[in-house]
Formats: structure tokens, sequence, C-alpha cells
């Protein structure tokens, strides 16, 4: 089987977290845990996967397992945001471990790849097929992003938890992360 060459699209620079207090209520509000990895951008068309970090650095070969993603949607075109987060022995996700993964523009050995291995977090999705959609409410964007991917068809991909209706349980990570449901997305290009 022939490998797909990425398409050189522009890197979108995805709308960063800031610090604020916490609603009082989850009313119109999405909370998701805030996960310890690098955020990145998954660009994927015609089954080739480009993963960009927040500044716009191609940092697909540092990554190559992510290539996977592609199999959770298909023939669809799609540019995901997320968090790519290597995991330790126990599952959760680990800041060090990452780092063991950089420089950002080598491209790692076997023996990395088994050693550290990398899973893409998706919480967001940018566009699909070919359409920009960040101006689609955040709620919008999400259950497409659930309704397109297929994530069992791919063991690098997980898709982040977003809840509006419940408490999270404390689990350790470093803190949570809270969008308005209504709220667009307000991304730029880079590189």
């Amino acid at each position: 089987m022939a490998t797909k060459t990425p398409v050189r699209d522009p890197a979108w620079a995805p709308m960063l977290a800031t610090l604020g207090a916490p609603p009082g209520h989850a009313d119109g509000w999405a909370v998701e845990w805030k996960f310890d990895g690098q955020r990145a951008t998954v660009h994927i068309r015609d089954g080739a996967v480009t993963v960009f970090t927040r500044n716009g650095a191609d940092v697909s070969r540092t990554f190559p397992e992510l290539a996977g993603v592609a199999a959770a949607i298909g023939d669809r075109q799609a540019v995901l945001d997320g968090e790519i987060v290597a995991v330790d022995q126990t599952g959760r996700p680990s800041f060090t471990r990452l780092q063991r993964r950089w420089p950002q523009q080598r491209r790692p050995g076997p023996e990395l790849l088994r050693d550290v291995p990398v899973r893409l977090l998706a919480f967001d999705l940018l566009a699909l097929d070919n359409r920009d959609i960040t101006r689609h409410e955040y709620g919008q964007r999400r259950d497409l992003l659930d309704a397109l991917m297929v994530v069992d068809k791919s063991p690098v991909l997980t898709i982040s938890a977003a809840r509006g209706d419940r408490r999270l349980e404390p689990s350790g990570e470093s803190g949570l992360v809270t969008r308005v449901a209504a709220g667009v997305c307000r991304c730029r290009f880079v590189g």
C-alpha cells in the first residue's frame, strides 16, 4: 500500500484557553478535563494527515502514528483541534513522557515509538469537507465531531468528553476547560 503524501494547508492557530473563574452552573457550558500535552490541529485530506503545533510548525514526522487518525473519518476531509498526549503505565497523560518525543522536527525511531506512544485527544472540529465551520456554535461543532468520528477504527484517537449536564469527578488532571456551548471559535491561520 502506498503512503499518502500530506497536503500543506495553512495551519490553524487554535483559540487558546485563558484563566478565569469557573461558571457557577453548567447551563450553557461545555466542561472537560485539561490534559497535559501538546496542542495541535490535525488536517485530514484524501486519507493523508498533517499535524501542526499551535504556532504552525508541521510535526507530522515527530508523531507519525497520528496518521492513523484518518481511519476514524473514512473518506471525509476535516481539521481537528486537540491535544497530543503520551500516556504513562496507568494510562494517564504525562507531559514528562511527551517531552521524550522532542525535538519536534526529528523522526522517532522504533524504540521511541514503542516506549512513548502518543494519542490525539480531539475536542473540536474546525473544518469539515473543506468548509470552515469555526463560526458554528461550539455545541454544533462538537455534535458534528461526535458524529464524524468512528473512534474504534483508530487506535490513536480519543474524543475528549465534554459535559454540560453534570459535575466531573476529580481525577488528578491539571484542571478544567469550560467553553460557552453557543460560542464560536476565533482561530487564525499561521504558517
